[in-house]
């Protein structure tokens, strides 16, 4: 019986007790994408831990950390940043780190030490009956097996996770839109009537709202639910690579026992915009502002107030860089076409005096007038005068530094899932220009980015009705 070495990898040191003073890897290569996904969904799904990151890069690696590990290695940690002023940044090393190259068709299993005192720890388990079962044995969640082998006499799998759908779950559930309609439009009206005051400094602010889904009580019993959605939202990216968007993801389980812990949670956030990444010394930033729907692209090159939006975020920016950086360059304005929506994009690149730290260009950079306005202080007030400031998770950062790369994501188009609620958020930038049913109904339609990708398009269509519908405000 032939045994994959990533899986040995895992099964030596899920039950490790005493930390290693040295990081430890192996690297493994596959047949096609489908057997890549298969391997790494496996890993996800049959691991046992109270937290799961999972972030992308700009060159279509796909990182997932396992735990965290007591020492910090400052060539590999993930970060993140939640939407609040004044920012503070969380980053941390993974005990185990699975790279996944979908280019190469390689994934590496990276275990990383614990403390210099060899202080025990046992956070990560991996379930290594359920991997044998699935990956070797041909368990019940393992498809056909394809005849095509290596030379090493290796047979293709083609496992695929069970993937939680959530067409019925969602159709089903009762829909709170937060604020509701009028709401939403009076503070829109507010802010832009706050920036065409005579003398006003204020010239963007972003708002943005929820559509809260509180699921049946069924669903809610279910307690590997968002597990269970984790494994397939990683199998589904890994097996067909979105260029669409980046993907990162958080998932956190608190001890059980500890009846004070907040319940289970997953962020999943299928962004198109990143803050920065960094290879060496080189730095590349998005400004990523003005949006109009897929159908109207033609018209966006040609939109004074989304243009403007747009230059606010790119001249931002470029002054933060100029700052840090030897030259600083901005592309033209030009178009970032997706499937549902089109934005204008600029592009911002340079190169740092010394070695750029991740967490120090996010202090410097967020959030940007793309998710807050210009200026900052004029926009917190404002924002906060009408109760539209928003925090947590969406509109944050995360990413990874991985030797000498690093990304970092804004953390848009984004879901937050518990056993008993989903939560989608979509924002709008204000101008003076901004018509608030026009504002109301790009933030609806960003929230389909997130249900594009776990319900079929009669759904998305169904839900975006209600969504965009005042009378399933007041449900």
């Amino acid at each position: 019986m032939i045994r994959d070495r990533i899986i040995n990898f895992l099964s030596a040191h899920s039950d490790i007790n005493t930390a290693l003073p040295l990081q430890q890897s192996e690297t493994e290569s596959y047949k096609d994408l489908n057997e890549l996904a298969g391997i790494v969904a496996a890993i996800t799904g049959c691991s046992v831990c109270s937290e799961i990151t999972v972030t992308s890069d700009i060159n279509g690696r796909l990182y997932l950390g396992f735990g965290r590990s007591q020492h910090t290695d400052p060539e590999t940690c993930f970060f993140r940043s939640a939407f609040k002023v004044p920012v503070s940044v969380d980053s941390y090393t993974p005990e185990i780190l699975i790279v996944t190259d979908p280019r190469s068709l390689s994934v590496t299993a990276e275990y990383h030490a614990g403390t210099a005192d060899n202080t025990s720890r046992n956070s990560v388990m991996f379930d290594k009956d359920a991997l044998d079962s699935i990956l070797i044995n041909g368990g019940s969640l393992r498809t056909a097996s394809a005849s095509a082998g290596y030379p090493d006499g290796r047979t293709s799998t083609a496992y695929r996770p069970e993937h939680v759908r959530m067409d019925g779950i969602l159709e089903n559930a009762d829909i709170k839109l937060i604020p509701e309609h009028d709401v939403f439009l009076d503070r829109v009206r507010h802010i832009r009537n706050a920036i065409n005051c005579s003398g006003s400094l204020l010239k963007k602010a972003v708002t943005a709202r929820k559509a809260v889904f509180t699921l049946n009580a069924e669903t809610a019993k279910d307690e590997s639910f968002l597990h269970k959605t984790l494994t397939g939202l990683v199998y589904d990216r890994l097996s067909e690579p979105d260029s669409e968007c980046h993907f990162y993801a958080s998932y956190t389980a608190p001890d059980s026992a500890d009846e004070r812990a907040l319940k289970p949670q997953l962020f999943v956030s299928f962004t198109p915009e990143k803050l920065f990444s960094i290879k060496s010394r080189s730095i590349s930033c998005d400004a990523l502002a003005g949006s109009v729907s897929a159908e109207d692209a033609a018209t966006l090159l040609h939109d004074r107030k989304n243009l403007t939006e747009n230059r606010i975020v790119a001249d931002y920016v470029s002054s933060k860089l100029t700052g840090i950086c030897l030259d600083v360059r901005q592309s033209e304005q030009k178009l970032r076409k997706l499937s549902y929506i089109t934005h204008l994009l600029v592009e911002i690149s340079g190169t740092h005096k010394d070695t750029p730290d991740p967490r120090e260009m996010i202090k410097l950079l967020h959030p940007t007038p793309a998710t807050l306005g210009y200026p900052a202080a004029e926009a917190l007030k404002i924002l906060d005068e009408c109760g539209a400031l928003i925090s947590g998770d969406y509109a944050g950062i995360g990413g990874i530094r991985h030797h000498d790369e690093s990304t970092a994501l804004v953390l848009l188009r984004s879901v937050t899932l518990t056993a008993d609620s989903i939560t989608l958020y979509g924002g709008a930038g204000i101008m003076g220009e901004s018509d608030p049913e026009s504002e109301w109904k790009e933030t609806g339609l960003k929230m389909t980015a997130v249900l594009r990708r776990i319900s079929n398009e009669n759904t998305v269509r169904t839900l975006l009705d209600k969504i965009n519908c005042n009378k399933y405000s007041i449900r």
